[in-house]
């Protein structure tokens, strides 16, 4: 029982860790591309107003 308890613990402990390395990787690739995709919308905004103004016109 006592043998078990302990493995319990450390699988619960690494498991934890694996999470926070998943999430810390998740975030950062999050705002990479956020920041990749707020570049590109950027060069693309005039692009996208044009295109919202046909709509607007068209609807």
């Amino acid at each position: 029982m006592c043998a078990r308890g302990e493995t319990a613990v450390i699988i619960k402990n690494l498991t934890r860790r694996r999470n926070r390395l998943r999430r810390n990787k998740i975030t950062a690739f999050s705002c990479h591309t956020v920041r990749l995709s707020l570049r590109i919308s950027c060069q693309l905004a005039h692009c996208y107003a044009k295109c919202r103004s046909l709509v607007t016109y068209l609807l």
